[in-house]
This record gives structure tokens, sequence and C-alpha cells, in this order.
């Protein structure tokens, strides 16, 4: 089998996320399974030698539909992860203040009931384009691969597709198994840090909520915050956090990482909190698990699919609940439940095996021609801690 992995997102490699983790991965953990697997950006041939084309993020839906076409073109089954989480609810003031230019967030602050007004109008415009190239993605898709039953359900009910369940295989999020203690490496990226920490690793961008978590504890100075990631310096967003943190104190804000000494920090971190307004469920959270921190998780996830009752659940647009959620975390012992629990069911190698069946799936329906197979759905994948 020969297959081809490509990410929608045109500068998934440039600006390093958690799909870009999720496709380089998926292709390690499927050449362990002896299949042939080739990435989108590595692939410059004719896509009529591959037998099946995986997608990867709904997220940039227009650009997917063109690769779809693509692979349609060539004949060629197609499956999608969609790494999609239903944003609608995200209206957080942060969100107007800085995803927008300075321009438009100079005019937000200074008027703000009209700019929201006015943004309503335009992202309902911009939005409807976007719906609807997600709808037709996935109609058109053969598979589809979400990371848990709550994102498959939402997904449904979004789009108003029942039969997506018919042709879904539930592939879940996953870590790579620790092999040894790590060892302080060259970059020194933990240098001049406490020995326990709030962590925070994700880009700084408002939907992860960096600033939020800086807000909510304000009053508990005592703790360290660090806060990981890309954006730091060049986002308005980036450099209203470094103010907040400047103001706070006992806060460091910290450029990205290479991810394969992410360990460092998550090692030392005594906490590791993502009050994000979308993850599914949040690699950095999974990871920092592993490695034994105390995991504050946002509701805006698949919670009990992954983490069950062993992490510290927040409502991230509510700064009580987030101070809550931490301070729980700083003072509660690890009892490692979470971390067995993850090597157990979250590891890429099973990530694999579930993306290997649904293929199987997909390219036995498209040598039937007619359909005729027996659905492919299994949602206990995650079930079963």
């Amino acid at each position: 089998m020969r297959v081809l992995l490509v990410n929608t997102r045109p500068d998934a490699i440039q600006f390093w996320g958690g799909d870009t983790t999720q496709v380089v991965e998926t292709q390690k953990a499927l050449r362990r399974l002896g299949v042939s697997v080739d990435l989108g950006d590595e692939a410059s041939c004719d896509w009529s030698n591959y037998d099946l084309v995986h997608l990867f993020n709904m997220q940039t839906a227009e650009n997917g539909l063109d690769l779809l076409n693509r692979a349609k073109a060539a004949d060629k089954p197609a499956a999608l992860s969609p790494v999609y989480w239903d944003l609608r609810y995200a209206r957080h003031p942060d969100i107007l203040r800085f995803g927008a230019s300075r321009w438009w967030a100079q005019f937000a602050f200074a008027m703000p009931r009209l700019a929201m007004a006015m943004d309503g109008l335009i992202y309902a415009r911009k939005y409807r384009r976007w719906h609807q190239a997600q709808a037709t993605l996935l109609r058109k898709v053969d598979l589809v691969l979400p990371n848990s039953v709550a994102e498959l359900e939402i997904v449904v009910a979004r789009f108003g597709l029942p039969q997506l369940r018919a042709r879904a295989v539930i592939v879940p999020n996953a870590v790579s198994p620790p092999t040894s203690p790590p060892a302080d490496g060259p970059s020194q990226c933990a240098a001049g840090l406490p020995e326990g920490f709030v962590l925070m690793a994700a880009s700084f961008h408002p939907i992860k909520g960096q600033a939020r978590l800086i807000q909510a504890m304000m009053g508990e100075p005592q703790i360290p915050l660090v806060c990981v990631g890309r954006s730091r310096d060049d986002t308005p967003y980036g450099r209203y956090c470094q103010k907040l943190a400047a103001q706070r104190g006992n806060t460091f804000l910290l450029d990205a990482v290479q991810h394969g000494e992410m360990p460092l920090l998550y090692h030392r971190a005594k906490v590791h909190a993502l009050p994000s307004l979308r993850e599914s469920p949040g690699l950095a959270s999974l990871e920092a698990a592993v490695w034994g921190a105390n995991c504050v998780v946002s509701i805006h996830a698949p919670v009990q699919e992954y983490f069950d009752h062993d992490c510290f659940v927040c409502d991230p647009m509510d700064s009580s609940s987030l101070r809550g959620a931490v301070l729980a975390a700083w003072n509660a012992q690890s009892t490692g439940r979470l971390r067995d629990r993850i090597l157990r069911d979250f590891t890429w190698q099973r990530a694999a095996e579930e993306t290997l069946r649904g293929y199987e799936w997909a390219l036995e329906r498209a040598r039937n021609g007619s359909g005729e197979t027996v659905s492919p759905a299994r949602h206990d994948v995650l079930a079963s801690g």
C-alpha cells in the first residue's frame, strides 16, 4: 500500500502546530507497520502512483477542496482527519482585539460595540464561504478519521451529516513513549527557571489563552508561570502577554523550542495548563502528563475520552474557574494514573493501527465500486480506559 499524507494548511511546516506533529508522527508509525508513506511536500510526483490520499485539517477547507479534487482526478480514494472544533461560541474580546490588523484593533478599542457589530457582519460573510467549503469536503471524502467521538459528533451536528458515522474511524491523538529521563541539552531551554512551575506550551494566540492564564493568576504571584511557544515577539497578542507578564512578575515567556527539547520543560513543570478555546485534545497536555505534570484542560476538548477524571477542568472564559483549576492542580500530588492511561491508549502506534484499518476499508470500498461494505465505524477506541 502506498499512501500520500497532505496537510491542507500550506504553512504547516513553517508554523509548526499539532496538526503538523500528527502528520509527521502518523507517517513514522505507518512506516513501522510496513506501509509506504510520503508527505505532500516530499511528493512532486504524479498522485496516481498512490493507492490513497490522506488529507489533514479542514480548517483550511478551500485548499483542502483543491487537494481533494486532485485526488479524485487521479481516481484515488481520499481520507480526512478533520482536526475540527466548532468555534461559534469563541467570541472572546481577545479574539477581536488581537485577531485583526493593528488599525482594526485600535478601532475596536475606541468603539467596541460598533466594532463588534461590524466584525460580526464581516465574519458572517467569510464564515458562510468557509462553512460551505468544509461541508463539501466532508461530503466528498471517502473516509473520515476524527480524533475523538466528541469531534465526530460535533462535525455531524454542525454540518448536518449523520452519514459520516458510517464512514468514520476514531483515530486517537497520541504521544511517543519516553525512553529515558530528559537530560539538559545544548539549548539549555530550562536554564534560569525555577524547579517547579505552571507550564503552558502553545503558540501565543488568543485561541490558546496565555493572557487568560496570566490574568487569572495575578493574585497568586508566588506560583511561577512559564509560557513557551512561537509568536511571542512578532504579534500584538504576544507583546500584550509580555506586558501582562511584567505586571504580574514571576512569569517567564520563552520562544518556541525544538519539539525534542520540550521534555526538559515538561519534566520540571508541576502543572501544565492549556486554557484553550479549541483542542482535540491538545498534544501538549498529553505529552506533559507523560512526564508527570498535573494537567489543567479546557471544557472545549474531548475531556472524558482522553483524561477521564485524572485532570483538572476549567472554563477558559471564566477567570475564577481557570484560577481554581490551576490552584487545585498545583496543590495536588501526581498519581501517575493519567500517565499510565496515555501510555496504554494513546500512542502513535495505536493511532497508526486504527488509521490503517480505515485505509483498508476505504480501499475495499473503492474496489467494490458499489460501496456495499461493512461500515468501518468503531467508536469504542477511546473508551477502553
